[in-house]
């Protein structure tokens, strides 16, 4: 069975501050190589600016006189100790929240990233980044049986609205030895969610093992 979704609308808009990425898989090496290029080039320009702050002299003398002026009652020595200060956690903050995003952007990306033989399935994912010793408090984290062992996976509602229909636009059932009653069925089955889909049938024969 092939579903066709319009999920246009889970795709977070430009600009958008958050963890969910909806976008399709990257097969082609030199296009991941880009990407993980790009992402690096950000993070270290990133902490090039932040050591440039930092080190800017001028910048540091004129705060220190700032200092002096609205603490007259400080000496040379207090005021560089507590500018001192400032900067230190100033730059401690700055260095893991640039760390924090650096983390958050590769998450998402490496979950993009597939082997190039399997181009041809021109897959979409809807990405969540979520640290291993954390859970979700939306959408908290569950587990289902997999082939080897319990597969953990988060639930991700398609309908935007408690109310709202699966964005379903299109569904082909697999070839079968009873192609009329599966279509009949699928149809009852959309009409009873209310879903205006019309259900089609496979072109690909039936090969009955």
């Amino acid at each position: 069975m092939s579903l066709g979704l319009d999920l246009r609308s889970l795709r977070p808009s430009p600009g958008v501050g958050t963890l969910v990425t909806f976008a399709p898989c990257v097969y082609e090496d030199r296009k991941k190589k880009e990407l993980l290029t790009h992402a690096l080039y950000k993070f270290a320009r990133d902490l090039s600016s932040l050591w440039r702050q930092a080190g800017d002299v001028a910048e540091l003398g004129k705060i220190l006189n700032d200092l002096r002026t609205y603490y007259p009652e400080w000496t040379e020595e207090k005021a560089k100790a507590e500018l001192q200060s400032t900067i230190s956690e100033w730059h401690e903050g700055e260095l893991k929240r640039a760390g924090a995003v650096i983390t958050i952007e590769l998450l998402q990306l490496v979950g993009l990233l597939k082997h190039s033989s399997f181009v041809e399935e021109k897959e979409w994912r809807l990405i969540l980044p979520v640290s291993k010793m954390s859970t979700p408090k939306l959408n908290p984290r569950r587990y289902r049986p997999g082939a080897k062992s319990i597969v953990p996976y988060i639930e991700f509602p398609l309908p935007l609205k408690a109310d709202a229909t699966i964005p379903l636009t299109d569904l082909i059932l697999g070839p079968g030895a009873e192609p009329v009653i599966g279509l009949d069925a699928a149809r009852s089955f959309l009409r009873s969610e209310k879903i205006e889909v019309v259900p089609r049938e496979s072109n690909v024969p039936f090969r009955p093992s």
